[in-house]
Formats: structure tokens, C-alpha cells, sequence
């Protein structure tokens, strides 16, 4: 076989897989096994715990963290500058760079570089999608797959030399600095539209007179404007219902069966919803469960007062999903869907399904649930003014889906040679 003549400055090398691959003069591949190793130590003096749960899905970020001392399982151990890597369900792609010393789940690999490599780089590497798919691949377990240090630990990785490490990790950290600030950007504009968002529902538009609305005399006390109706649910809606308890077909191409995990964020999630087909639709479904486009829909089972708005036309709902048909000459379907995810509405749920019980809302409550009702224009006023907040909010979204695409996309340049880098 004919072995084509690399370009200047790089040089042809036969990795382990038997493929010759054009790689720089100064990188070289490398066997995971030869640039770390798994972490062996006795104890240290740390409270810091962190499970999978507390590690970030793909963004090599903490979400949380624990106390060592509120688990009694077994740990590993790990210090200041060591990787994390998830070893259970690896297509979660949960890495992290430790910046203290602390204790770990056993199901995370602890990892100690050596002089070869910067930790900066190697959570990079092991968070890109070769060495993800490759993670997968060599997981076992049907439930909950995992992948352990055997597998994982002969896997080649292409390394530069230190000084282009050194270069390459400090533009991936300024692209994560820029994440990181937005992520912050993002959250206090969450803040701000969810305070403004209470506000606006309780007290209106420039309103100097209120009076006072009794929803729960012994828990629930609020001031509303004056001019407003008091009503509750049943009042504003044609009708409240919930959707089929039997269980539907699935299918790849028909109507969305929506239940009460496809609904988050305010929206419905067609990416983790199921399809059913036309017959079982159309014959076994009365009209509850078929609601029409503008009618609202909360969670009522499981996840609690998780709220959307139908936006699709032949679409169902099952009996965790109770949906509500707004009354048009009353009520719009956005301040419907606005009330229903207000501080209001999530301390009536609090109040009327326990944490003590099998949680669950009661169509009957929510029908006799009341709130202040503003006249339809300061409806539309209010659900502008929310509105033009939501936009500002998934404008600076898109703008970390930006820089999260940009990442990938410098990753697998840099770190594959395919853009270099001056020392």
C-alpha cells in the first residue's frame, strides 16, 4: 500500500486502530493509561462530596454540590487539579476539572495527570465526541450502562507539544469565561422577569386601589387592584379536564402523545414525546383528550404546575396532563397560561398537594382556585410587556448556544491539528 508524503511540518504516524493518520511534527498518540492514572489515596481533610448528580451534562461545570458528611457510601477521593470523570451512563459526558480537594462517587474515575499533558486539555479531550462514542461503546449494562478504567484506559489520544497546550487551553478558557458570564447574564434575567412577572400579576399596571383577595384564609392573603374580578379557574375556562388513562400505540409519524415529563420551561417538548397512530387517535380518544390549539396545559401528576400552551394541531394529552380551554371573552390564552405559573398558583399547589402524599392536583381544586382578573387590555398590556422579556431572555440563550457551538467547533480544530496555534 502506497503511503502518501505528509505536508511540510507534519509527519504520517500509525496509530493503534492500524489507520496512518497526518498529524504535527511535535504531537504525538498516546494511550490514556500513559499520560494519568487513577487516583489512590487514604483520606484527607475535605467536606466537599461530589456525585454525578452535582457534574454538568457535557459542560464540564458543577451544578451543585454535597457534604461528605450526609453519605455513607463508599468514596473515592480526589485532589485539587485531578479530573472527574462519570463512568456510569457515559453518554451523560459528565467531566470536571476539581478546584479543591474532596470526596467522589465511586461511580466517577478519579484522574491524576502527569507531565505529559494539562488537565485543562485532557477534560477537553474527554469530553469530545470520539472519546464519548468510544466511552459508550465499551459500557456494559442494560439499565445503567457503565464503562470503567479497563476499557477506557487504551484509548489513544493525540497530544501537542506542552506550548501548544499551554495556547490552546487559554482559548478554550476565554470561550468558557464568556459562557460562564452569559450563564450568569441568563439567570439574572430569569430573576428579574420571574419578579416582575409576580408583580405584575397581583398588582397591575398603575393601580392605586386594591382590595384584598382571600384565596385560603388561613395560608393565602394578597392585595389586587380594585377593578379586578375575582374569579377562579372554573370561571374563565369552557372546560377542565385531563387526558386518556389507557395505554396508546406508538408510532413514527402521527399525532404527539403528550404527558407530563414533555412539559418544562413553559413549553412542550416534542423531542422526548411519543407519536401515536391515526386510528387509535381518531377512535379511541374522545374530545378530552384531544385539545384544541390555545388551550392551556398543566402538569398535575408527577412534576407539579408545569404549564404550556397547546401549539400544535391534533395532539393528545394522558391523564398526568389536565388542560383548561380558555374562555375567550374573558380570558387570552397567555394570561391563562401566565397565571397558572404564578407564585399564586405554585403556593395553592403547595398547599393542596403536599410533599407528604403522592403528589397530585386535583381538577376539582383547580377549578375553584381564584385569582385577580384584570380587564382583556391590561391582559394584552401585561402579556406584552412578559413577553418582550422572554424575547431578551432566548435572545441572550441563543447567544450561549453560540458559544457552546463555537467550543465544539475549536475543540476539534485545535485539538485535532487541523487549525495550529502559534508559540
Amino acid at each position: 500500500m502506497q503511503i502518501q508524503k505528509p505536508k511540510q511540518g507534519y509527519k504520517l504516524v500509525r496509530s493503534l486502530s492500524g489507520k496512518y493518520e497526518e498529524i504535527p511534527k511535535s504531537w504525538e498518540f498516546l494511550p490514556i493509561f500513559d499520560i494519568c492514572k487513577i487516583r489512590k489515596d487514604n483520606d484527607i481533610k475535605s467536606k466537599l462530596y461530589i456525585g454525578l448528580e452535582h457534574i454538568g451534562q457535557g459542560t464540564n461545570t458543577l451544578v451543585s454540590q454535597g457534604n461528605v458528611n450526609d453519605f455513607t457510601s463508599n468514596k473515592n477521593i480526589f485532589h485539587k487539579g485531578d479530573i472527574l470523570y462519570g463512568k456510569l451512563r457515559p453518554l451523560l459526558n459528565k467531566v470536571w476539572l476539581s478546584t479543591e480537594d474532596g470526596y467522589c462517587s465511586t461511580d466517577i474515575l478519579v484522574l491524576q495527570v502527569n507531565e505529559k499533558i494539562l488537565n485543562s486539555i485532557l477534560v477537553k479531550i474527554l469530553s469530545m465526541k470520539k472519546f464519548l462514542l468510544y466511552a459508550v461503546s465499551t459500557s456494559s449494562g442494560t439499565k445503567m450502562p457503565r464503562t470503567n478504567w479497563s476499557d477506557i484506559k487504551n484509548f489513544e489520544i493525540l497530544i501537542p507539544s506542552i506550548p501548544e497546550q499551554q495556547k490552546i487551553s487559554s482559548i478554550l478558557s476565554n470561550v468558557d469565561s464568556l459562557i460562564q458570564q452569559t450563564q450568569k447574564i441568563i439567570e439574572q434575567t430569569q430573576s428579574f422577569k420571574k419578579g416582575l412577572m409576580q408583580r405584575l400579576l397581583i398588582k397591575g399596571i398603575g393601580h392605586t386601589k386594591f382590595k384584598q383577595l382571600d384565596i385560603f384564609p388561613k395560608y393565602l392573603k394578597f392585595d389586587i387592584p380594585e377593578s379586578w374580578q375575582i374569579v377562579n379557574f372554573g370561571d374563565v375556562s369552557e372546560r377542565i379536564t385531563y387526558g386518556f388513562t389507557n395505554p396508546m400505540p406508538d408510532t413514527d409519524d402521527g399525532p404527539w402523545m403528550i404527558t407530563a415529563t414533555n412539559i418544562k420551561n413553559g413549553r412542550i417538548d416534542y423531542t422526548t414525546a411519543r407519536q401515536t397512530d391515526w386510528k387509535s387517535y381518531k377512535e379511541l380518544l374522545s374530545d378530552k383528550s384531544r385539545p384544541k390549539m390555545g388551550t392551556v396545559l398543566i402538569t398535575k401528576d408527577g412534576t407539579l404546575g408545569e404549564v404550556a400552551i397547546v401549539d400544535k394541531e391534533n395532539l393528545c394529552i394522558n391523564q398526568s396532563v389536565a388542560s383548561l380551554e380558555p374562555k375567550k371573552s374573558k380570558i387570552t390564552s397567555e394570561f391563562l397560561s401566565m397565571t397558572l405559573q404564578s407564585t399564586l398558583t405554585k403556593k395553592l399547589i403547595e398547599v393542596f398537594s403536599p410533599a407528604t402524599t403522592i403528589r397530585h392536583i386535583s381538577i376539582t381544586d383547580l377549578a375553584g382556585w381564584k385569582f385577580g382578573l384584570p380587564p382583556t387590555d391590561e391582559q394584552q398590556k401585561i402579556v406584552s410587556i412578559l413577553s418582550t422579556c422572554e424575547l431578551s431572555l432566548q435572545s441572550v440563550k441563543n447567544y450561549r448556544y453560540a458559544l457552546e457551538s463555537l467550543k465544539k467547533g475549536l475543540m476539534q480544530k485545535l485539538l485535532t491539528g487541523q487549525i495550529r496555534v502559534k508559540v
